[in-house]
């Protein structure tokens, strides 16, 4: 299973990616399976060497919408995943009222909500690096809300609110080091995939 904080950096990285109509259960059970296939491998302690399993954007895409379970904030939704070369382009719809309703909105984040409602789009630019074996990191370059640009900062704060919960109060902050999954060492992208090794 992917960390919250990989899911959710997978969403908010990277400027304005096209519409992907290739959102399928096949899709999502094949990111799956691929993400079974590397937890194998790293119990049967595979040798680096091995080939990277390369997986597509409407594969993460899947994934993200339709085999979520409880890490991903339910108040997001319509996941749509681009890659590029170290970074991720990718949007979604935050439902305000309803994370409003899930936990008051922090005094930091009343300005910049105060006149938006609804479902709105969130978008973020960014690169994700890796910091050693396992370790990745990700920076904030633009963000969006509702299609309005916001400071970094804001949109740190923004995602800190939309992924708190009952056993991580304090949410997640999407520009510390995150661990992938134990099985995956590296990340690196490239225009229409991930090869993970």
């Amino acid at each position: 299973m992917i960390p919250l904080v990989t899911l959710f950096v997978l969403l908010v990285t990277g400027g304005t990616p096209a519409a992907d109509s290739t959102i399928t259960r096949v899709h999502a059970q094949a990111m799956t399976e691929k993400l079974a296939l590397l937890e194998k491998r790293a119990k049967l302690g595979k040798a680096r060497r091995d080939a990277p399993i390369a997986v597509s954007e409407s594969e993460v895409s899947s994934y993200l919408n339709l085999s979520r379970g409880d890490e991903m904030p339910k108040e997001l939704s319509d996941v749509v995943v681009r890659f590029q070369r170290d970074r991720v382009a990718a949007r979604g719809l935050l439902d305000l009222d309803r994370l409003r309703r899930r936990a008051p909105v922090p005094k930091s984040l009343e300005g910049l909500l105060g006149f938006v409602s609804g479902r709105v789009p969130v978008e973020v630019a960014g690169r994700m690096r890796m910091v050693s074996v396992g370790v990745g990191a990700f920076s904030i370059e633009e963000a969006y809300l509702a299609r309005v640009p916001i400071a970094p900062p804001l949109m740190k704060r923004l995602a800190v609110w939309a992924t708190q919960s009952a056993a991580r109060p304090e949410g997640y902050d999407i520009q510390a080091p995150f661990h992938f999954p134990p099985a995956v060492k590296r990340v690196r992208l490239e225009p229409g995939r991930a090869l993970l090794d």
